[in-house]
């Protein structure tokens, strides 16, 4: 009877256990979309207070280069969010990921990306973008999930040699998936541009070492940290769990590049 009583608990047992890891995994899907929930709503709020501007992904805090660190936009925002812990997604594998600099004005930890059509880098062809400019803020991504590998967002960044770049923006355009300053416009997105996208995302996943400053900023993202999808949250404040295959067929990384001058067409 003992034999019969373990073996019937150990059936249930199968049974339930992924049943209650599918479960969990919903529990943290559900933070992760109130934390982004609760970042839009800090996005907003920065806006309605500088003449509706999106911050910049991040900025110099010198003036001049990221030797003297970066003033990230989990950094402009921090004064309209209530806890640190919002930056942190309960089912990234890092915990979130350290500023780059120790002396960077950024949230000590952090789990999402911005997206670098609406909120740019420092560059000479870049700008701060107004909600205003947005063709369709609801539509468009400007925070998604960052990557569980940190090499894949590895590089040197002035005094603190090697590091996990967490300041850097998310691009997938130019060429599908890759990034470039000078020539951000790209085809319209095709099944080849999502394998293209997806190969990155795989390959960050065999990752050893640094990469490189290189052509792969898509790479940066986490396309599939809950159930398949992930969460994102728009240029209006809302969010929500998207495919990334979805994501990219229904254009919500933008069909044009905000955050440079004259705001070029993507396709």
């Amino acid at each position: 009877m003992r034999f019969f009583s373990s073996h019937i608990i150990a059936i249930l047992a199968a049974i339930l256990f992924p049943v209650f890891a599918k479960a969990r995994g919903k529990a943290r899907q559900a933070s992760c979309l109130s934390n982004m929930k609760q970042l839009g709503l800090g996005l907003m709020s920065y806006t309605s207070d500088y003449d509706e501007m999106f911050p910049p992904s991040y900025s110099y805090l010198n003036g001049s280069g990221g030797a003297g660190g970066y003033n990230h936009w989990s950094g402009a925002i921090s004064p309209y969010v209530k806890s640190n812990q919002i930056y942190v997604c309960p089912g990234d594998k890092n915990k979130g990921l350290d500023p780059t600099n120790t002396f960077d004005l950024q949230a000590p930890k952090i789990s999402y990306i911005s997206n670098e059509v609406v909120m740019g880098r420092p560059r000479a062809h870049y700008q701060v973008v107004s909600q205003a400019a947005i063709d369709e803020p609801a539509s468009l991504i400007c925070l998604a999930e960052i990557t569980d590998y940190p090499y894949a967002i590895g590089g040197s960044s002035g005094p603190s040699g090697v590091a996990y770049k967490s300041h850097r923006p998310a691009n997938v355009f130019t060429s599908s998936c890759t990034n470039s300053d000078s020539a951000p416009a790209g085809p319209p997105f095709t099944q080849a541009s999502y394998q293209e996208c997806q190969a990155a995302f795989d390959q960050a996943a065999t990752l050893t070492g640094m990469l490189a400053e290189g052509p792969t900023h898509a790479i940066y993202m986490s396309p599939d940290r809950h159930n398949g999808g992930s969460n994102y949250c728009y240029a209006d404040g809302h969010a929500k769990w998207q495919k990334f295959q979805s994501v990219l067929s229904n254009y919500q990384f933008g069909t044009r590049f905000y955050s440079m001058y004259g705001s070029p067409a993507i396709n």
